[in-house]
């Protein structure tokens, strides 16, 4: 996308953006992260979640992986949740709550222009 002539300014930034930024990819079936500033995690992903908490730096972000996002949550590994409910009817998928004993506390909630709502909650 860098190099694409096509590409508009926001997905170039965006792309600049996710090339230089540390990233932790959770796979059992990848054996080697072929992305720049990429850990892979492959096991132990309790302990490797834990260690990386311990470290000075900034948030763990979970983009697209609505089943680790889950697994954090059921683990208790998860401090803070945020959502973006988008108007869409799917039907069925996912349950994100299913069997999750974690208290969910509302702090913030924006509706966007588009409709989509945007949800903080605090996980205690």
């Amino acid at each position: 996308m860098l190099d694409n002539p096509e590409a508009t300014a926001y997905e170039r930034n965006h792309a600049a953006w996710i090339e230089k930024v540390q990233k932790v990819v959770c796979s059992k079936s990848l054996k080697k992260a072929v992305w720049h500033n990429t850990q892979l995690i492959t096991d132990n992903l309790i302990e490797e979640v834990e260690a990386l908490k311990e470290q000075e730096r900034q948030d763990i972000v979970v983009l697209g992986s609505p089943r680790l996002a889950r697994f954090l949550l059921k683990e208790k590994l998860a401090d803070e949740l945020k959502l973006s409910v988008s108007p869409v009817t799917l039907g069925e998928g996912l349950h994100l709550f299913k069997d999750i004993q974690s208290n969910l506390i509302l702090e913030r909630s924006i509706t966007m222009s588009n409709g989509v709502l945007g949800l903080t909650y605090k996980v205690s």
